[in-house]
């Protein structure tokens, strides 16, 4: 993954997201077979969007732009997967 063009690139478009400092842990690593298939990836990269139980609330597969990034997380906030602790 370190190698990943597209991986160093979506790290760069969320830490260019001002938000995303709000709501999202940024995590480069690999993740094992059995995570692969428990949060059902098949693409690099992949941004899981996790509960604070770990339950997948969605998932951007592919490269995301900070449009998308931020959609996915206010449909998951509007529908109330997502608790806010302000």
């Amino acid at each position: 993954m370190d190698k990943c063009p597209h991986c160093i690139k979506q790290i760069k478009e969320l830490k260019g997201l001002s938000e995303a400092k709000k709501f999202i842990s940024i995590e480069k690593k690999n993740i094992s077979t059995s995570q692969k298939t428990h949060y059902g990836i098949h693409k690099y990269p992949t941004i899981v969007f996790v509960n604070e139980k770990n339950k997948m609330l969605d998932k951007l597969e592919g490269f995301a732009s900070k449009e998308d990034i931020k959609q996915t997380y206010q449909d998951a906030e509007r529908t109330n997967k997502i608790i806010n602790k302000k």
